[in-house]
């Protein structure tokens, strides 16, 4: 008889995780350190765009084929970027209107590195990018992404165990 209540506990918080907008999820991959390690566990806030517009500097998840990516959000509809384009490697430096001068100069200084494109995000749409740099599979090779592509937003790091390092 003293296993029922435990049971019942547990099923309790089941069926309490089972509707929380809160999931948790693992990373995998290199493409959004030194924020997000490889393996690490996180927390994801799941519907939030369905009420909430994404703004630069959100951490988001979202699907693109049969991917779950994490990126973070670096321009929002309407916002003009500049990309760098190499035909080899393509898009690899990106830029808000705020940093153009120093691009144009990397781009002056380094010849061959590349020609510089201005994008504008379209409206509904978010342009994201991995903190890892060029390990990073984002709009630069894709471009922008629909906002409705949005699953989800992380929004913390769980301590449910020392992360290894």
């Amino acid at each position: 008889m003293r296993k029922r209540p435990i049971i019942i506990v547990c099923l309790a918080v089941l069926a309490a995780w089972a509707v929380s907008p809160f999931k948790l999820g693992i990373v995998l991959g290199s493409s959004m350190t030194p924020a997000l390690r490889n393996h690490q566990v996180i927390l994801i806030q799941e519907g939030y765009y369905r009420g909430h517009a994404p703004r630069v500097g959100d951490v988001v998840v979202f699907r693109r084929d049969s991917d779950t990516l994490v990126k973070r959000v670096w321009a929002s509809s309407g916002d003009k970027l500049w990309e760098v384009r190499d035909p080899t490697v393509g898009s690899f430096l990106v830029a808000t209107e705020a940093e153009l001068r120093s691009l144009r100069r990397t781009v002056r200084n380094a010849p061959g590195v590349g020609t510089l494109h201005q994008v504008i995000v379209p409206p509904g749409c978010v342009y994201v990018v991995g903190d890892g740099g060029q390990c990073s599979l984002d709009s630069r090779t894709f471009g922008p992404i629909p906002v409705k592509s949005l699953s989800g937003r992380v929004v913390g790091v769980p301590a449910l165990a020392p992360n290894a390092h």
